[in-house]
This record gives C-alpha cells, sequence and structure tokens, in this order.
C-alpha cells in the first residue's frame, strides 16, 4: 500500500462518541419495535383478519387502537356492545383521538365479518380460536410495544441533551429535509468538518460518490453511487432528501426535471441526497470558519428566501399527487377494507347471489364435523374481503 494514501482514523471525543453510540440504539429500538408490530399484525390476521388493515400501514400505534385490542378484541364483545358501547368505554378510559367514530364503525365491521366465521364453528364446536388465548397473545405484543415506546422516549431524550450541545445553534436543522432524528446523527458522526479536504472527500465518506467507469477510450458517467462509507448516515441522507424536494425550489426542479426525463424516483433521489451532502458540507464548513448563518434557501432567481416561503412556493409550484387529488376532488375514496371505488367490492364474485363463489369454509366444516384448518378459514375471510391470497 501507498503509505502516502493512508488516511488516519479519526477518533472521536467522549461527547461525540457517546452521542453515536445514543444515535445507534435509538435506530436498534426501533427496529425491535417495527418487528414487534409486525408480530402483532400477524398475530392479529389469525383471529380478525381484517383488523390489520383497519389499523393502518406503518407502526403507528395510537392509544385508541392499543384500547380497542386490549378491550374490544373478541368480535362477539365487539357486536354486543356496538359502536356507541365502545365509545363510551373509551370516554370512561378517558382515551381519545382524531378520527375515532370512522375507527369505530371499520372496526365494527371487521367483528361482524370475523364473527360470521367463528360463530358457526363455536355452535358446532369446531372452532379453532381460543379468544381468551388470543387476548394474552395480544396483550403481550402490546406490552412490548409500550415498554420499547418508553425505551425510545428516554433515549430521544438523552439525544436531545446531547445535540443541544453539540449543535447549540441548531445550523444543521436548517438544511431542508433534516430535523430531529437526522441533525443529532450528523453531528455524532460527521464530526470535525475539517478532517474532510474538499466536499467530495465528504459526499464519499457517506458512500454517495458515483462510481468510475474508466478505460482507455470511455468515461462512463451516471455510475451507481459506490455505499462504501457509513451506512447509516446514507440511509439518513436519503431520507432527509425525499423530504427536501418538497420544501426547497431547486431541489424540487432538479428532482420533476429528471422525472421527465425518464429517470426511476429512487435514482434521483440519491442524486439529491449527494447534492444535499454537499450543501451541509457547505454549511459546516462555513461554521467552522465563525459564520453561523445556516442553510440559504433561494428562489430561481437566486434571491434567498426563508424557509417557509420557500415551502410554501415549492409546494405551490409543484404540487404533491394527494394534493392534485384533492384540489379536484377526484382522488380516489377508499371503502372499510382499505380499498379504492374502483376496486371490485368484496362480495361481487357472484352476480346470481351477491356473494363470492368461494364456498363458506366454516359453515361447512360445522355441518360436516371435518377437521377445520384455520389457513382455509382465514383465506376465506381474506378472499371475500377481495384481498388474493396464495399458497396452500
Amino acid at each position: 500500500a501507498n503509505p502516502d494514501r493512508i488516511r488516519p482514523v479519526a477518533v472521536a471525543p467522549a461527547e461525540q462518541f457517546a452521542l453515536q453510540r445514543l444515535v445507534r440504539l435509538r435506530v436498534q429500538l426501533v427496529k425491535d419495535r417495527s418487528r414487534e408490530v409486525r408480530r402483532l399484525l400477524a398475530a392479529l390476521e389469525a383471529y380478525v383478519p381484517a383488523l390489520p388493515g383497519v389499523l393502518g400501514q406503518g407502526n403507528t400505534l395510537t392509544a385508541v387502537k392499543s384500547f380497542l385490542l386490549r378491550h374490544f378484541l373478541h368480535p362477539k364483545a365487539v357486536l354486543e356492545a356496538g359502536v356507541e358501547g365502545m365509545q363510551r368505554a373509551l370516554a370512561e378510559a378517558r382515551v381519545f383521538g382524531k378520527g375515532t367514530e370512522r375507527l369505530l364503525q371499520r372496526w365494527h365491521r371487521a367483528a361482524e365479518k370475523a364473527w360470521s366465521i367463528w360463530e358457526p364453528l363455536l355452535a358446532a364446536g369446531r372452532c379453532p380460536v381460543d379468544f381468551d388465548v388470543a387476548q394474552v397473545e395480544i396483550d403481550l405484543h402490546l406490552d412490548r410495544i409500550a415498554a420499547l415506546d418508553t425505551r425510545v422516549a428516554e433515549i430521544e431524550g438523552r439525544i436531545a441533551e446531547a445535540y443541544e450541545k453539540a449543535d447549540p445553534e441548531r445550523l444543521v436543522e436548517t438544511l431542508p429535509g433534516i430535523a430531529k432524528t437526522t441533525a443529532p446523527a450528523v453531528r455524532a458522526f460527521v464530526g470535525d468538518i475539517r478532517r474532510f479536504p474538499n466536499a467530495k472527500a465528504f459526499v464519499s465518506y457517506f458512500g454517495l460518490a458515483p462510481l468510475k467507469s474508466q478505460s482507455g477510450n470511455t468515461d462512463r458517467t451516471g455510475q451507481r453511487i459506490s455505499k462504501a462509507g457509513n451506512r447509516l448516515m446514507r440511509q439518513y441522507l436519503f431520507l432527509a432528501a425525499d423530504n427536501a424536494r418538497r420544501t426547497d425550489l431547486e431541489l424540487a426542479a432538479y428532482y420533476h426535471a429528471k422525472r421527465r426525463a425518464g429517470w426511476h424516483h429512487t435514482k434521483i433521489v440519491v442524486a439529491l441526497a449527494n447534492k444535499l451532502a454537499r450543501r451541509l458540507y457547505a454549511v459546516l464548513k462555513r461554521e467552522a470558519d465563525g459564520d453561523t448563518a445556516g442553510y440559504r434557501f433561494r428562489d430561481d432567481q437566486g434571491a434567498e428566501l426563508d424557509a417557509k416561503e420557500s415551502s410554501r412556493r415549492t409546494r405551490s409550484r409543484y404540487p404533491s399527487v394527494k394534493a392534485l387529488e384533492k384540489r379536484s376532488g377526484r382522488g380516489p375514496k377508499a371503502n372499510d377494507e382499505g380499498q379504492s371505488r374502483n376496486s371490485p367490492a368484496p362480495g361481487s364474485g357472484s352476480p346470481a347471489n351477491g356473494h363470492d363463489s368461494q364456498p363458506d369454509v366454516s359453515a361447512k366444516a360445522a355441518r360436516s364435523g371435518a377437521p377445520v384448518c384455520l389457513g382455509d378459514v382465514v383465506r376465506q375471510q381474506l378472499g371475500d374481503l377481495g384481498i388474493s391470497v396464495h399458497g396452500g
């Protein structure tokens, strides 16, 4: 190896190293929580198959949803209480949230569908589900999620304290797309900006520099990124760039120009992450030289804008698909099972009787006394909801 090309490893000071560990610990806890939520949804699918769709996508588990899972998991309990009964229970427990009425209606419909499956099997003594055991399982997942939420909040509090010391002016947060999660990570892993000789070296640190593809007669551009740098920071900058294109006019113009040119969304956001890293380097470099003005938003003519005005102009000029649908009033409306209006309605498989042509597995098994396969019952219920299920 050429000794002239050997670079010393930067040893982080104690405060910076502690912030690094806190950031990584938060990432691990969030991953653990996401995994536990997936386990919860998988368990719910076996008992009330429509409930995962009612709970919604992502890891959001509100106080209202948690309360309903703990007290109204059994379909029979839901049907006996009704929507009004569940509303009273929430009010007595002082659990409130937005969109509760619609959530309760969807919850009730999911319970109706599940009970239409389990009731005939219970009557015949053939039901494979014990809802007391089901409640124990669901409560266990909810307890784990709640414990992880507590830990995440505790770690985020420590991160906020450490970040306040590392960046009292909050300069990193002046950049578009960078907020309370990414900013501490930047301070934790970048450290002293003067250890990077130029913006190119800084971008390479994140693994966002494109690879070279050269020979004697060719020099191909537009190659994939190296991915050789800090993996966590590369992920954070990718997410930050995807948000930044919604609030920064220059980045938004670049994004939409490349989309019109046929580029894939991911490829463009990677390019934006490269640009954002260079702008971050410029802000940190100016800070090292005594300039604490932070990031400067600009319009098409180069005039400076404040962050709110830049965001307003960007959203006005480059509205999202949802914003366009809202303006036109033509956005797809979802029904209670999360399907759009144009999707085939549940139970529309046979025009003769208004129900799917698939036989009722639970009723058939109850009449025949044959062993019940839980997978068949769940597949039938999902099929009734218009959800295609593959596999035996």
